[in-house]
Parts: structure tokens; sequence; C-alpha cells
């Protein structure tokens, strides 16, 4: 209920710390819809989450649901956790994923030879689970193959998840319907990888084939209960509560007294002069000659990335004459870090963003990688960069003709 299927993530170039995680296909989609960022494996709404609840948060959660080589190969891992960036194993895999099939309540695999049947137990809210099986379900997804997609009726409520690893070793696709949980592994024992591995075009495949026998006779028609979740209107530009200038809505289901309760502000509200030239805080507002207008108000990494995409995002320069505005000039480059160190992790090249800090008569601030030109920050605004491996200085030079630089290393993994 933190999150819902309407909740607005971003799927942009991030920096956490120094590691700079891409999507399998190397493409960001910019602003993305949680239930879609799912479907669509997206690397980086996954890591911010995790970054929100904790990584001790969700091992604690994986330890619940009987992943023991995955405690046990991974003493500490960082964030790459939420994509997949541990080893576990198929047993464990299915053996969690039949927790999300019977709404929260796990119970160790076990031969159909044991005598002593273990118990189950709750570890995960049932309104979660079955929500989670909603948004993976056939009947809210397009890429269905093979046999069932032929029969969707009958199969809509199938749920799956496709993974393809890194240096394409393993391709997964793990699933349920309402008699059997599967999942389906390919790839080599001795580790190595092969370019033709993929979750979507060859484990998929292999999973619905199955599906479509083993859950054929009709009794997996079962539906999610979402009797816990409501349901509400929410902004479409940011997932949340409407509020006064938000004409484009959604419905979206919410978990009453858990999920967020905050009011859009995807628009913001300034006082300008009749140009749209000059803009005004409380402290400078003159009493005639202004008017009020509308702007909008992204967050900063989702900014960014549209002006990487050529959208130009334009905010009026604060008035210089405001007697609140901070005299002290600071400049400075916030990212990449001085001396950080950045691994491309098979890559030929990796994404950094240059971000500056600056007042806003400072604006527009040149960037430079060593004595070449990479583009211009306007109103504090990120540059993405492709660097190889080796040192890297980066200039940024000021309006004024003030400077600043930052040294890193983009090294092999």
């Amino acid at each position: 209920g933190l999150i819902t299927p309407k909740t607005v993530l971003y799927d942009v170039p991030t920096e956490f710390s120094s590691y700079v995680p891409e999507n399998f296909d190397q493409e960001f989609r910019g602003k993305v819809f949680a239930d879609k960022s799912l479907i669509q494996s997206l690397n980086i709404p996954a890591i911010q989450l995790l970054k929100s609840i904790s990584i001790d948060s969700l091992l604690k959660v994986l330890e619940k649901n009987g992943m023991k080589k995955l405690m046990q190969n991974s003493k500490y891992p960082g964030l790459s956790l939420a994509v997949g960036g541990c080893s576990t194993n198929l047993y464990e895999l299915v053996q969690a994923y039949c927790t999300l099939a019977d709404h929260g309540f796990y119970k160790p695999l076990f031969t159909t030879k044991q005598k002593n049947r273990p118990k189950r137990n709750q570890v995960l809210e049932t309104a979660s689970t079955d929500m989670v099986r909603q948004i993976l379900s056939l009947k809210n997804r397009n890429e269905a193959l093979f046999s069932i997609n032929y029969h969707k009726e009958e199969f809509e409520s199938i749920a799956w998840k496709t993974g393809t690893s890194f240096g394409r070793k393993d391709a997964w696709c793990i699933g349920f319907g309402k008699k059997y949980v599967l999942g389906v592994w390919l790839g080599n024992f001795s580790g190595e990888g092969n370019p033709t591995l993929s979750g979507i075009e060859t484990a998929a495949p292999i999973f619905q084939k199955i599906m479509a026998e083993i859950e054929k006779d009709g009794a997996n028609k079962i539906q999610a209960n979402l009797n816990d979740w409501k349901k509400r209107w929410v902004c479409k530009e940011s997932g949340v509560l409407p509020g006064p200038r938000c004409f484009d809505t959604i419905v979206d289901h919410y978990l009453p007294l858990t999920s967020s309760q905050k009011t859009c502000t995807h628009v913001k509200e300034i006082w300008v002069n009749q140009s749209e030239s000059v803009s005004y805080c409380g402290q400078c507002k003159p009493e005639n000659g202004c008017k009020k207008i509308w702007l909008e108000n992204p967050e900063p990494g989702f900014r960014s990335f549209l002006i990487s995409k050529g959208i130009a995002m334009q905010t009026p320069l604060h008035n210089p004459g405001c007697p609140f505005a901070e005299t002290n000039f600071k400049l400075s480059i916030e990212k990449p870090g001085n001396g950080k160190i950045y691994f491309l992790e098979g890559k030929q090249t990796l994404g950094i963003e240059v971000k500056i800090n600056a007042e806003s008569d400072g604006f527009p601030v040149s960037i430079f990688r060593g004595s070449k030109k990479e583009g211009v920050s306007k109103n504090g605004e990120g540059l993405l960069i492709q660097c190889e491996a080796g040192t890297h200085k980066i200039s940024a030079i000021d309006s004024r003709g003030r400077i600043c630089q930052s040294v890193f290393l983009v090294k092999e993994f």
C-alpha cells in the first residue's frame, strides 16, 4: 500500500553513489506507472524503492520466504539486490513465488514422500500479494505467447515474471495459476553466457506452453482478492490525489490508512513580470506590474531527463534585485563526485550525469570533459555524458567566468 498500481515512478538515469544501473535494453522510459514498471522489469524504479524501504527490510522478507541460499551467498548486498544482483536458485525462487500464489502464506516445499508436512504461516500482507498477482496476470499485459494467447479468457488469471541475468547467463520465467507454481530456468551449467538467452524470448514461451497443459481444465479461474483495496481518482501526471490544477485523472486502487494522501504538485504557482522573464518571491514581489502563472514542476531527475531529450523546461530568472537572494555565490559540481570510482560492468561506456550547483545568475554553465565541450547546463539541470574506461576531468564554467572541476575514474568491474 505504500505504492499503488498508478503511483508514478521515474525511470531516468540515476547515480546511487558509484552504482549507475541501466535497463536490460539500455533505454529509459521517463515517467512510468508502478504496475507497468513491474511488468517491464525496469531497474531504476525498483532500486529507488529498495533505497526508500532499506536493504535490511527486504532481506528480512526474503529470509521469511525461505531464501537461505541467497542469505548465505550475500553477506550484505547493495542496492543491486532489487534487480537480482544476488545469487539464489530455481528451488528457492519457486518456493518464494508459492507465497505470492498463496495470498502471502509461506510453506517450505516438500516431496510427496515426506511424512511430516510443514505448516504454512503468513509472511506477507494478503492485500499486497493479491495486487501483485493482479498486476502480473495475463489480463493486464500484452506479451502472452503461444498457447495461452489463444485462450485468453481461460488463462487470464495466470501470473508470471521474467528475468535475464547479467551477461545472459540465465533466462527465467516463474509464475502460477490456481493449482501450480511453475519455474523455468535456461542456461549453461558451466555458467557461460549465451546471447540467445532471454527471459521473455526463451523461458516465457516454455512456461506458457506448460501452463496451457497443466491448467487447461479451467480450474485456474481464480481472481485476486482485492476486497481490502478501494478505488479513487488520482492525477495521471503524478499518481497522487489531484490538486486544483490537475485536469487529467485516472482511477487507481489504494489501501485506506496506508496509502499516501499526498496532493499533487506537478504544477507550481509563481509570480512573474508581464513578459514572464523575471520571477518574484513573496519578499520581493512588487505591488504592481506582475501576474500569476503556473509552470510544470517536475522532480529534478525527471527534469534533467526531459532536457536531455530536447524538451525545454524554462523557468524565469529570479529577481536579481531581491534583497533576500543569497549573496555568497557558490559554484560546484554535485555529480560526478570528485575522486569517485564508477564501474562499467561489461559495457563499453557508462552514462554519467553531470549536475551543477550554482546561483541563478551563474547559468548557463558550460561543461567540459578535458578540452571537449559536452554541453550547457541551464537552470541547474543535469547533463548525461558517455564515459569509457579511464580517468576523466570535468570542468564547469559559469556565465561570469568562474570555474570548478571534478576528477573521477571509470574502470572495468
